[in-house]
């Protein structure tokens, strides 16, 4: 059917992820994958029309990534027999540079089977060209690639640098595509091209195509010659300055060899680099670069620590000590120094836009489930009061309700992963709570599991600070070895420092990801509802300053805190700092501060035992909040 060639298929995941891994255009390419010819590991299974093929039961058509792959890793090993001194970076942007996105004489162009949704929740297919986030650089053209006349190279060490998880830049990899997601207007690339000819010149032009509208590219040089073997630098720059805040614009690099032929006389084929970018408007940003202000054995001379404010927005930062006890506050920086929570709450954890999930459920016919997890950290003393864990439950046929019970735990952190699972036998949760679908507090609608703990009958979760693992797990009536059960989704989510902290778990083994708790590249959409314990002036002896200051575009300032043991009791004492400012990214921030005042440096005798933890202010607080696709 050429109706179909080179279409997208409905099912292909698409991105964007909403994480700091959109810097990258992700995918990279796409292959055929749907009704591929492919072997079957079992022969019980058919091509899944009763029989109707000739092909023996071995063989079937299949459909998924697990089809596409072959086509990209068997057209990365040609090109590494025809030019065996290419590195695997070379190749893969020689595979992306030349991929299919336009008609030409062999294909009609990329077109779209779900470039969205109607109001029934169906497939409208779209001949307009899909966008980098959904296609990448384009459909694999191995013939072109093998021509290429240019390659781009990148280090292990360059890599490993770019790591956003350890403070890298994703958009400083010389990769054949180009992405920003916090373009402030304006992005900025270098890409280094290289001449993979042993004895022919190039002689490269650069242009745009498939702006969006109020897009503009500019590139420095926009054209260069290259003898064989040798490489240059280019400055590409993209402005939107009349595309709306926080919107995806995308765009295209087209690269033109002029007609030029390689080193067999074979011509040298266009190239072009997707173009994928996101401005936001200027704002400042926070961040703490302390994660706790520790004041151990205090002595009769008063103890002083420090904290620095930094400000890496685009506007100053005017900030103030936060006294008001409905503030929405987050955590302080984490080791690596990245901030733990997102925007305006302590705990949010939205959706990505993918539609997917990871299987979370008991399956009451088997006695047996499969857990997933993710974690989350609360600075100071936290009360939850309601939890709420967005997913979708289906099984082969479509949606289905959850009905049932649900069960909810909450673990302890054990070395970055939870300290249990709920089939251990040993109990060891800090909170478990199960109920079922229906009863007062407890809602299912839409496959979107919450718990409002005081309609329950149930107190408020109280959590002391450190990190914790939810677990959200109902009861489906089904077998686990059943690839068609009933099962609950949960939707993987955009952490609040982007990194990716699911796991899971399936005791019995049933479904192949093994037991004990395994890491996921992704992590859950959940929100945490509550208040939290913060206490700016309720926590005597403690003493700030300044109390208040206004922070450059990229600048800092130290604050100091100062602990005098001379009116406390002998005793541990717990609170926290909250700073609060114009910043867009955390409008407040809590920083646990801990004394511990030895009975030598008391200023004040106990009588009773004495000490203990301090009465605090309460802080309102906001939004604590194998992968499958929704099935519609």
């Amino acid at each position: 059917d050429t109706t179909q060639a080179d279409q997208l298929a409905g099912f292909s995941s698409r991105g964007p992820t909403d994480t700091q891994y959109d810097d990258l255009v992700k995918p990279d390419l796409a292959a055929p994958g749907v009704a591929v010819l492919a072997a079957l590991s079992d022969p019980e299974y058919t091509d899944g029309c009763g029989g109707c093929s000739s092909q023996p039961d071995t063989y079937g058509f299949l459909d998924g990534t697990s089809m596409a792959t072959p086509h990209d890793t068997g057209a990365a090993a040609l090109l590494m027999q025809a030019h065996p001194t290419w590195t695997p970076a070379e190749i893969k942007s020689a595979l992306m540079l030349t991929a299919v996105v336009d008609s030409n004489g062999t294909s009609p162009g990329l077109t779209d089977q779900c470039a969205r949704l109607d109001s029934g929740q169906d497939c409208v297919a779209s001949a307009s060209l899909p966008s980098p986030q959904v296609r990448g650089a384009g459909r694999i053209d191995v013939d072109a690639a093998e021509r290429t006349g240019l390659v781009l190279n990148e280090s292990g060490a360059d890599y490993e640098a770019a790591n956003p998880d350890e403070g890298g830049d994703l958009t400083a990899l010389n990769l054949a595509s180009l992405a920003n997601s916090d373009c402030a207007e304006t992005c900025v690339w270098k890409r280094t091209f290289t001449n993979p000819f042993i004895s022919t010149p190039v002689h490269i032009t650069l242009s745009a195509s498939h702006l969006s509208s109020g897009v503009s590219m500019h590139f420095s040089p926009s054209s260069f010659s290259l003898a064989p073997g040798a490489s240059a630098t280019v400055t590409l720059t993209a402005g939107d300055a009349s595309v709306a805040h926080g919107k995806w614009a995308f765009g295209q690099v087209d690269i033109s060899a002029a007609g030029g032929t390689g080193d067999g006389g074979a011509a040298i084929p266009d190239m072009h680099m997707p173009v994928a970018m996101k401005s936001e408007a200027p704002a400042a940003h926070m961040q703490l670069d302390s994660t706790a202000l520790d004041f151990a054995r205090l002595s009769k001379t008063p103890s002083t620590r420090t904290f620095t404010i930094e400000n890496n927005g685009q506007k100053p930062l005017n900030w103030t000590l936060s006294s008001n006890g409905s503030a929405v506050v987050s955590a302080s920086a984490a080791e690596s120094n990245e901030p733990l929570q997102s925007a305006g709450s302590i705990w949010t954890q939205p959706g990505s836009s993918a539609g997917d999930g990871f299987p979370s459920t008991f399956f009451t016919q088997s006695q047996h489930g499969v857990y997933s997890a993710d974690t989350f950290t609360v600075p100071v003393n936290a009360h939850i009061s309601q939890i709420v864990a967005s997913g979708f439950a289906q099984d082969g046929s479509g949606p289905v309700n959850v009905s049932g019970k649900v069960d909810w735990y909450i673990y302890a952190d054990a070395a970055g992963k939870p300290a249990g699972d709920p089939e251990d036998g040993k109990n060891d949760y800090t909170w478990h709570f199960s109920g079922n679908a229906g009863d007062a507090g407890i809602g299912t609608t839409d496959g979107i599991i919450t718990l409002d703990l005081g309609p329950a009958g149930q107190p408020d979760l109280n959590l002391s600070p450190g990190s914790y693992w939810l677990i959200v797990v109902p009861s489906m009536d089904a077998k686990e070895s059943d690839s068609n059960a009933a099962t609950w989704f949960w939707f993987e989510g955009t952490s609040p420092s982007q990194a990716t902290s699911g796991m899971i778990n399936d005791p019995s083994g049933g479904l192949g990801h093994g037991n004990g708790w395994a890491a996921l590249n992704t992590s859950f959409e959940f929100t945490l509802s509550g208040s939290l314990s913060c206490g700016n002036g309720s926590m005597p002896g403690l003493s700030i300053s300044p109390t208040s200051g206004t922070v450059k575009v990229g600048g800092s300032q130290v604050v100091s805190a100062t602990m005098s043991a001379a009116t406390l009791k002998a005793g541990k004492y717990q609170g926290a700092v909250c700073v609060s400012g114009n910043a867009s990214d955390h409008p407040s921030i809590a920083l646990p501060v801990s004394a511990t005042v030895p009975a030598s440096a008391a200023g004040v005798s106990s009588s009773g035992g004495g000490g203990g933890e301090l009465g605090l202010a309460e802080v309102l607080l906001l939004g604590l909040l194998a992968r499958r696709r929704r099935m519609n």
